[in-house]
């Protein structure tokens, strides 16, 4: 018997079912709402026979499996098409007792959660009749529509639910059928599987937490196994012959619809804001000479970093490189080239800006007395880039008052040191102090000898990693 503890477990699985077994969610919600009479989403169909009024731990099952359902429709994204329907719960005897509390499509989550939340369990089981329903319904979709059906019992209006499912796959009605046995006998397993396979779906046990468990891994597993769908990508242009000629490019993925000649180089330029980092992503073709490279540079033209793959077929590498304050943004550049030999067409690259702005202030503290951000005492969030990048210093000001103490404690990211110098209003270094080993905390104390128009504070990499993301550390920060 399964414990009420498993039913987040379950819902948990429900919404892994739902999202992946059938694909992924693009688009956005108008989209999804115009493909919907096409086809495609997660139909659950739910006993609310009278079985379901039994009790596990004290606790009707039908209570756990709404609250199952209604955690998995919570958990579902917006542009996900969703369908319920329901049977044995409106009347006792009665094989017609079917409902369908949803069609398959754009959905009102909380009136289906009201709808939901108003199911008695009290009639027969009419698995076949059920399917039968849905069938009809889902004849004229054309993308495969997941069908997920949550039973503690077999077949009870003399129907053979596994010819019924096997029927419409074979009538060309493109579903998918998964099936959950909620606390199910031996006897009621042998039906419940056959469904499922006739499904061309799996079955999976809930008895126990345990076989629970078992069963997410399983899912867990067949998710693993399915290759992941390529991103939506368009055809890089033909970039510049040098950075002084390069192409505007905006973030996005991108694949080459043309050849590189060997040791010829594109340019594109991208727009950087302080504070962001510049990734450029490439990987080679499963198919081809295996052969790519890329490189960012600075608004002079300067190389700042490269890499380069060299005959490895399915070969994917990042460079990136983190901006410094000093301007309101910048120009860098990356080029698409490989000196040795051609790179060939289908060659993927792809940009991508993240932002790493300190003290959640959406720009990067200065590098300099004269370009510094104003903190407060509470916990903040910075970021330096160490050798990887252009934002090597962060200094902060606060005012304080005579013998006030500030106090810092600084915690970095693991494997990276930092070094915290407090200047006074006059810019003379006072007390400064560094990790200990990389990933170690800093504290540093100090009290102000008079009023102070403004403290500066300095934060430094001190033994950062070389790795292409920013070097992330907390702020707590107490002024006393």
């Amino acid at each position: 018997m399964i414990g009420y503890e498993g039913c987040t477990r379950l819902a948990a699985w429900l919404v892994v079912a739902a999202i992946f077994l059938l694909g992924p969610v693009t688009g956005d919600k108008t989209q999804a709402q115009s493909e919907a009479s096409t086809g495609g989403g997660v139909l659950f169909i739910l006993d609310g026979s009278g079985s379901m009024a039994a009790q596990i731990d004290g606790k009707p099952k039908m209570d756990v499996a709404k609250e199952v359902m209604i955690n998995a429709i919570k958990g579902l994204p917006d542009d996900v098409n969703i369908g319920l329907e329901v049977y044995g719960h409106r009347s006792k005897g009665d094989c017609d007792d079917i409902e369908t509390l949803a069609e398959v499509g754009p959905t009102d989550k909380e009136a289906l959660i009201e709808k939901i939340n108003s199911i008695k369990p009290m009639g027969k089981t009419p698995i076949t009749k059920s399917f039968e329903i849905a069938g009809e319904k889902l004849a004229a979709t054309e993308d495969e529509t997941t069908v997920v059906l949550v039973s503690d019992g077999e077949e009870t209006c003399e129907g053979d639910p596994c010819a019924l499912v096997k029927s419409l796959r074979e009538k060309g009605i493109n579903v998918k059928v998964h099936v959950v046995g909620f606390d199910v006998g031996d006897k009621e397993k042998e039906q419940l599987s056959c469904i499922a396979e006739a499904g061309g779906g799996k079955y999976f046990a809930a008895d126990s937490a345990a076989q629970l468990e078992e069963a997410l891994a399983e899912v867990e597993e067949e998710v693993a196994v399915k290759k992941a769908p390529e991103p939506e990508q368009n055809i890089l242009p033909t970039g510049g012959d040098k950075t002084g000629s390069a192409v505007a490019l905006e973030p996005g993925d991108y694949v080459t619809g043309h050849e590189i000649e060997k040791a010829a180089h594109e340019y594109f330029a991208v727009t950087v804001k302080p504070g962001q980092t510049l990734s450029v992503t490439f990987r080679t073709a499963d198919d081809g000479n295996g052969y790519a490279g890329a490189a960012i540079y600075d608004e002079g033209g300067n190389q700042l970093v490269k890499d380069t793959v060299i005959g490895g077929k399915g070969v994917q590498k990042e460079i990136s490189w983190m901006a410094a304050s000093g301007e309101d943004e910048y120009t860098y550049y990356f080029s698409a080239g490989n000196e040795y030999d051609t790179i060939a067409e289908g060659t993927s690259y792809s940009i991508k800006i993240d932002d790493y702005f300190d003290i959640e202030s959406g720009k990067d503290a200065g590098a300099t007395f004269d370009d510094t951000l104003d903190i407060e005492p509470g916990k903040h969030t910075g970021y330096l880039s160490g050798q990887w990048g252009s934002d090597e210093k962060d200094y902060y000001t606060i005012p304080m008052t005579a013998e006030q103490k500030l106090g810092i404690k600084l915690t970095p990211e693991t494997e990276t040191g930092f070094r915290i110098t407090i200047y006074d209003q006059d810019r003379v270094r006072k007390v400064q102090k560094g990790s200990a080993n990389a990933g170690a905390i800093v504290r540093l104390d100090w009290t102000a000898p008079e009023d102070q128009e403004v403290v500066y504070i300095l934060v430094e990499p001190g033994a950062a990693p070389a790795k292409t993301s920013a070097n992330k550390y907390d702020f707590d920060l107490k002024v006393e």
